[in-house]
């Protein structure tokens, strides 16, 4: 028999560990997000992690935090801070308690902002700019001449008192992001009741309107002319247009 043996010596901590809230979102509307944790590591069986952060009521330190069985998802609840960065970290341990580098994600809480829906259209997805009809208004354009406006509906759950329509580089763009333009409202309007018997909304500085009262749940309607479109992005292609609204606590949509 041998005298002899190999006592293997392991003082390294898990490798590639990571977090990510909601997918690496940049901001949130509700406290409650799901963080995916991931560790390089090709067998993690009796790994543990640690999460700590702005969690919960309070801030949990990372002395408070409990060690628990290692996951690639847990779902945790944000401590509330309206336009808050929050931030969430994470330790793993392997099964002899060697523990990684700390890892963390940040993401933005907007849990007071309104939220926009769009309910119908847009109809058309495709138009055209028209040659010769100047002396049309949007609205008149949407029943006389459909190919060249593109008409959308949409409800806010909060109170209106302001409106933006801006065409924008990302659907995560924000309201004041430098990128965006306002779409102009030469042929464009903004406005609620129908095409036949409009309140138009729009005034002439753009696709944008201010010191509303227009309640949660209310129908407004864009509709988009194409020689505005073009004027707000040249060149022909897919234009990503987004509604802003923003509620009386001045709280824009997101």
């Amino acid at each position: 028999m041998a005298g002899y043996f190999n006592i293997t010596l392991d003082t390294t901590g898990p490798s590639g560990v990571s977090v990510k809230i909601n997918g690496d979102a940049v901001r949130t509307t509700s406290t409650a997000v799901t963080l995916d944790i991931t560790c390089s590591d090709s067998d993690t069986t009796g790994y543990q992690m640690k999460i700590w952060g702005d969690i919960g009521d309070t801030a949990l330190s990372e002395s408070d935090a409990s060690w628990e069985a290692f996951a690639n998802s847990k779902n945790v609840t944000l401590s509330d801070g309206q336009g808050d960065t929050l931030t969430v970290y994470v330790k793993v341990r392997d099964d002899l308690y060697n523990t990684s580098a700390t890892a963390s994600d940040t993401i933005i809480l907007y849990t007071e902002t309104p939220t926009v829906t769009v309910v119908s259209g847009p109809t058309p997805v495709r138009i055209t700019t028209v040659a010769g009809h100047d002396d049309a208004t949007a609205l008149e354009k949407v029943v006389i001449l459909a190919k060249s406006v593109s008409t959308a509906t949409f409800t806010a759950d909060k109170e209106i008192s302001d409106i933006r329509v801006m065409v924008v580089s990302g659907i995560n763009a924000l309201n004041a992001d430098a990128s965006n333009v306002l779409i102009p409202s030469t042929l464009s309007k903004i406005y609620t009741g129908t095409s036949d018997d409009p309140t138009v909304l729009t005034g002439s500085d753009g696709m944008t309107v201010s010191n509303l009262a227009i309640a949660s749940g209310t129908e407004v309607h864009v509709a988009i002319a194409g020689d505005d479109l073009k004027t707000a992005s040249s060149g022909d292609g897919v234009k990503l247009v987004k509604i802003f609204v923003r509620e009386k606590d001045a709280n824009w949509s997101i």
